[in-house]
């Protein structure tokens, strides 16, 4: 059985781990790392406890901000790839964290606790709205470090007095930002066009009716107005001059609600216990993720029928077939990109209403695709 008691919670506090430092906000908490098992007593007449794991938790919302914007993702978005499922985590090193934490008053009289082996096991959500924090709570298990012999005191976590100076940090130096959402191949593919709104492809994999083309011959806002799959496509605008030029594909546009977006990642993670050892170590297993948001220029129902439409599912199809790449880009120039191959439909239901044709959000699901990683991350 766990015991779950608080060691150390709120307040002003950062921390170092993986070699960044990170501001916390002040929801952070510490969880007490002992879990306990009943086994007799000596005397025979009640029960005591063994010591099941050492093991704790930590749970912190840190800041994320634009000097150290593409190393936080880095760090916080370890478990991409499904490819790696079965791979140790950290075999051969551990990744200490150190807490500074302000003790309050006014002076700068403060504490550190440094936890010996500290692994990220809660990918954070991300949220994707110009009034909301990039990242949701970061969640870390720390362990017993290993080197160390079963049961060492100092080998778990440390705590010491120390001044507290927490790092410079201003509002300007978090990211807030908007975001353009998109859905449809991005990218340039080899034509062959006649002067005609019929263009030949080798591929149409990705492609969506309403995408902008550009390239040689192609009209301005000229979009898709057709697909024929594995062959071409039609477009808006009939091309001006005959060849074979490279065409630009833009995504669809799709306008966000307020709200904006969320992208909701976990991985499962195994916990590896060695013979007579604590845990030491952890096994990626599973990526999953879930995007979730609220069409503001197209109802819900007409989105799902436009892209990921019922009808054409056939019972026994793999949905990955049905899917489309999705992109979401910040308009800051030091912004966040989020690119996921495929996407497609998990939740149909919805509730309607005759005063809020949106009242619920589409939510998509992140398909594992052959040879890539479930999504990917970047600056702008």
């Amino acid at each position: 059985m766990p015991a779950n008691n608080l060691l150390y919670y709120g307040g002003p506090a950062y921390s170092v781990w993986d070699s960044l430092t990170n501001i916390l906000r002040e929801d952070w908490k510490v969880t007490n790392p002992d879990q306990f098992f009943d086994i007799p007593s000596a005397t025979g007449f009640q029960a005591s406890r063994g010591i099941l794991d050492k093991m704790g938790k930590v749970s912190a919302v840190p800041k994320i901000r634009l000097s150290t914007l593409a190393a936080q993702l880095a760090a916080f978005f370890p478990y991409t790839d499904n490819r790696m499922a079965g791979a140790l985590v950290r075999p051969s090193s551990d990744l200490p964290m150190v807490i500074h934490m302000r003790n309050g008053g006014i002076s700068n009289l403060g504490l550190t606790a440094t936890l010996y082996a500290a692994m990220l096991t809660k990918m954070p959500k991300l949220i994707f709205a110009p009034n909301k924090a990039l990242v949701d709570a970061v969640e870390w298990t720390y362990l017993q470090a290993l080197g160390t012999s079963v049961g060492a005191s100092a080998s778990l976590i440390g705590t010491a007095n120390a001044s507290y100076s927490e790092p410079s940090w201003s509002i300007a130096d978090e990211l807030f930002d908007t975001y353009a959402l998109g859905l449809g191949y991005t990218g340039t593919l080899a034509s062959v066009t006649n002067s005609t709104t019929t263009v030949g492809l080798t591929t149409t994999a990705g492609l969506l009716v309403g995408q902008g083309v550009t390239g040689t011959g192609i009209p301005a806002n000229t979009t898709i107005a057709a697909i024929t799959p594995g062959t071409g496509i039609t477009l808006s605008a009939a091309a001006t001059t005959s060849g074979t030029p490279t065409l630009t594909f833009a995504p669809v546009p799709i306008i966000m609600d307020k709200d904006g977006a969320e992208f909701d990642v976990t991985c499962t993670l195994e916990a590896v216990k060695p013979a007579q050892e604590p845990t030491r170590d952890f096994k990626q297993g599973e990526v999953k993720g879930i995007f979730r948001f609220r069409p503001w220029n197209i109802d819900v129902s007409t989105f799902y029928s436009t892209y990921f439409p019922e009808t054409s599912q056939a019972l026994g199809q793999s949905i990955e077939q049905l899917g489309f790449p999705l992109s979401i880009i910040g308009n800051n120039a030091a912004g966040v990109n989020l690119t996921i191959p495929c996407v497609t439909r998990v939740k149909s239901g919805h509730d309607f209403s005759t005063k809020n044709p949106r009242t619920d959000k589409v939510e998509l699901m992140a398909v594992d695709t052959a040879g890539s990683p479930l999504f990917t991350l970047g600056v702008n």
